[in-house]
Order: structure tokens, then C-alpha cells, then sequence
């Protein structure tokens, strides 16, 4: 895939000095030190096996490895002190076969070719079954020319496929070298990117996904956007050939031209604007035609007056999700779920406060529910509570004592000591007899006096 190390010209990322890349969970990201944001700028998912690779240096020269589909045979020859494939020109042949073809699967090819006169070679790919377009020409072959060229190619087995083979046809130009072959498999990747990601012990709000930034990622099957996204940019998501589905949050108010475009297998979309609903727009990508729409139920009707005129609408449940206190924390999870669908519900307590308890009384943290009908679920929290323990010896301490305190407390602490003596120190170092301590932990605190 290709990287973009431009950074987007967004309300959020101005200060293009800020930022730098970080990459979790194969997802890379801009980050702005300034505002905290992070931005989803590329992908780059590690295959889940690497199926064959070879360099041909195996073979003796003259071999014919592959199947060669006409009368013009390949062979292996010495060119750049190497042992290469070589395709003769009008040709057709698979340049790697015989591995096993997983019809659920996704598949990259990479491999290297170049010319020897400076000329041009155009070829075609079909892999497996299924032709692979490139983009040199009007109609989707691949071109080399004199130097090495590297060519990545995505597809998937025809379903009546088992055994695998990448087969190139030279169309015209001269004879085609081939070097460094390898197919590796990709599972469909369910992709769930976060509201928040932590680089350094600094964390970032995930505020946008920019332009081009999962663009021809075939490996994809879903994706669910993060509650915190604000904008889906440019060609986000164009030419996922094989994504299926997409949540988008409450939080989009955004969505650029071709995000979606060329996603031919995209049929299931989940829409969770529960008031400000973005207007539909054609340019985006989507063919309404071909998908399902599912919509918070209690305003169904609201998304067809944004334009979400689709024949196959189905009403999502609502899960509402609610706490003892707001400053206490918050729960995690969707708020809009299909009926049947397993989702899972956590409890996160704000810097200082910790979780109690569900209202049915369950103490388990992260609760997973098949969700029925529709439901109200509430989180307890409290907040922390602290022991402080003051000491002196020679003296007399002053203001507030030893005790139980609520996280953020400040006690005010002092120290007088008897005749014959003075003050020193706290045995934190601090050298004020008399100061203002914020209570975020235990405290165990003693004064040095020393003879006068």
C-alpha cells in the first residue's frame, strides 16, 4: 500500500512540526503533540502465513518451472549474476503453482521483473482464476521497463480454485525476467479502530482517518470506527475488495468523496447518529442498492430524510448505557446493536474513582451480553479513599491529621517542635513546616527534628 508522509491539511494536524508516526496494531498514525489527536494515516497488516516463496537460484539454467501455456516456453537463465525467470514476449505462464487455494482467504503476490533493451514489457495477471488488473494501461495490464521493478499483486482464489498459481501473459514488448517470488495468505481482518491510543505514556484521542489511509487494503473484511472520529477523509476505504462491513459512530460529521468507492463487496453498513444524522452523498462511494442499512430504531424515519433512501432498512436495537455519576467514569461499548449480536460492556472509572458494580449487581468489570431486546445497563462508581499516616518525634504536628481521606483531598499539615529542637524536613524532602499536600494515594509521612 502506498504511504502518504504528507500530513493532511486538517483543523487538527496544523502543526505539521508536531507531528510523527506511530504505528499499533498495524494501523500507522499521525500524532499532534499539541492537541493530543491522532490521526489513522496508513496500514500495513503482517501476513497470516506466508504460502511459497522462491528465487529460482533452486533451479538449474535451462529448467522450465510453471506451466507454460503455449508453444513459447519459460526458462531459467543467467541474467544480473542471478538465476531469473524468463518469459518470452506473446507468452503465458505461471510463474509460481501447486499451493493449496483457500477460497476465504486473501492473497499478495510479490514478485520482481524488469526488460534487458530499455524497452517496455506489458503483461496481465490472473491469479488463481480470477484476473488482477494493474494500472499502466486503459485496461488494467502492468508494465515494466529496464530496472527492477517491484510488483505487489492482491486477489483471491476463483471458489472452484484448489490449486493455487499466479500466471502472467506478456501482451507485447520485450522478453520479461522474473525474480523473487512470494504468495502470502490474509485472513479477513476484523479491524476496530479505537477511540484513544497511548504512544510515550501520552495518550492520543483517534479524531480523524485521512485520505487514502486504508485505500486498496484488500486484506480488510470489516471495519468498526471508534465514538471519537470525527472525519473519514478522501478514498479512505476505496478498493477494499474485500470489506463486507462498516460502523460508522455517532462522532462522524464528515465524509469525504470516494471513501467508499470501488468496496464491491460492502453490504452491510451500521449508522449510529442519534441526533445531528450526516447527509447521504452519492460521491462517497456507497450504492445504497447494494446494502444494508442498519439505524438506531427510534429515529428510523430521520435517516430517509437525509437521503438514506435504501429498500433494506432493518431498526437496530438500544442499549443504554448509563452511570451512578458522571464525573465517576463512563461504559464502553455500542449503544446500537443487531438483535442476537454478542457485545461487550466495560466499566471505566475516571483518574481517582474506581467501579462497584453493575445495577443487577455484578462486580465482574467487562460484562458480555447477547443482546435480545432492547436494555438499560448502569455502572457504580465511588471514589478512592486513602490513608494518611503522620508522624513526630520532638514536636507537635498541626492542622490536619492522620486519617482516611477522599482522592483530591488537601490536608494541611504542620510541625512545631519542642524547645530544644528544630525543623528539617518532611521525609518526602520538602522543607516547609507548614504546607498543602493533595491527597492521590496513600500517605506516609514522618518529620527529621534535630537537637538544638
Amino acid at each position: 500500500m502506498k504511504r502518504f508522509f504528507i500530513l493532511l491539511t486538517l483543523s487538527a494536524f496544523t502543526l505539521i512540526s508536531n507531528a510523527y508516526d506511530v504505528e499499533v496494531n498495524g494501523i500507522s498514525y499521525y500524532l499532534n503533540k499539541s492537541t493530543k489527536e491522532a490521526e489513522v494515516a496508513d496500514v500495513q497488516f503482517q501476513p497470516d502465513k506466508m504460502v511459497i516463496t522462491t528465487d529460482f537460484n533452486d533451479y538449474n539454467v535451462g529448467d522450465e518451472p510453471g506451466t507454460n501455456k503455449n508453444s513459447s516456453l519459460a526458462k531459467i537463465v543467467q541474467f544480473d549474476s542471478q538465476n531469473v525467470l524468463r518469459t518470452p514476449s506473446l507468452s503465458r505462464v505461471n510463474i509460481v503453482e501447486g499451493f493449496e487455494a483457500d477460497p476465504q482467504a486473501a492473497y499478495t503476490t510479490t514478485f520482481y521483473a524488469r526488460t534487458d533493451d530499455g524497452k517496455e514489457a506489458y503483461f496481465s495477471v490472473n491469479f488463481s482464476g480470477n484476473t488482477v488488473y494493474g494500472t499502466a494501461d486503459a485496461i488494467g495490464r502492468w508494465k515494466v521497463s529496464d530496472k527492477w521493478t517491484k510488483i505487489v499483486v492482491h486477489g483471491k482464489s476463483a471458489e472452484d480454485v484448489t490449486e493455487g498459481y499466479l500466471e502472467i501473459a506478456t501482451v507485447r514488448g520485450s522478453l520479461l525476467y522474473i525474480q523473487k517470488v512470494q504468495v502470502d495468505l490474509f485472513y479477513g481482518k476484523v479491524v476496530e479502530i479505537p477511540e484513544m491510543i497511548t504512544s510515550e505514556g501520552v495518550d492520543y484521542r483517534v479524531t480523524c482517518i485521512g485520505e487514502d489511509a486504508f485505500s486498496g487494503c484488500f486484506a480488510v473484511n470489516s471495519v468498526t470506527i471508534g465514538n471519537s472520529v470525527l472525519s473519514i477523509g478522501s478514498g479512505a476505504f476505496q478498493d477494499c475488495s474485500n470489506l463486507t462491513s462498516v460502523t460508522i459512530p455517532n462522532s462522524v460529521t464528515s465524509i469525504g468523496d470516494d471513501a467508499f468507492a470501488s468496496c464491491s463487496k460492502l453490504t452491510t453498513i451500521k449508522l449510529n447518529w442519534n441526533n445531528d444524522i450526516l447527509a447521504f452523498n452519492s460521491k462517497w462511494g456507497i450504492d445504497l442498492n447494494k446494502v444494508i442499512l442498519y439505524v438506531p430504531k427510534d429515529i428510523a424515519d430521520s435517516y430517509k430524510t437525509k437521503g438514506w433512501e435504501c429498500d433494506n432498512i432493518k431498526k437496530m436495537l438500544k442499549v443504554t448505557l448509563s452511570v451512578n455519576d458522571e464525573k465517576c467514569g463512563k461504559i464502553k461499548g455500542n449503544e446500537n446493536v443487531l438483535s442476537g449480536e454478542t457485545e461487550i460492556y466495560t466499566a471505566i472509572p475516571n483518574t481517582g474513582y474506581h467501579f462497584v458494580q453493575w445495577d443487577n449487581g455484578s462486580t465482574e468489570q467487562s460484562r458480555k451480553i447477547t443482546v435480545k431486546e432492547d436494555l438499560q445497563l448502569t455502572a457504580h462508581f465511588a471514589i478512592n479513599k486513602y490513608n494518611v499516616s503522620l508522624s513526630i518525634e520532638n514536636g507537635t504536628l498541626t492542622g490536619d491529621g492522620s486519617g482516611t481521606y477522599n482522592y483530591g483531598d488537601t490536608i494541611i499539615i504542620g510541625a512545631i517542635p519542642n524547645d530544644g529542637y528544630h525543623f528539617v524536613e518532611w521525609s518526602d524532602n520538602d522543607y516547609c513546616d507548614t504546607r498543602e499536600k493533595i491527597v492521590t494515594d496513600n500517605l506516609e509521612l514522618n518529620i527529621d527534628e534535630i537537637v538544638n
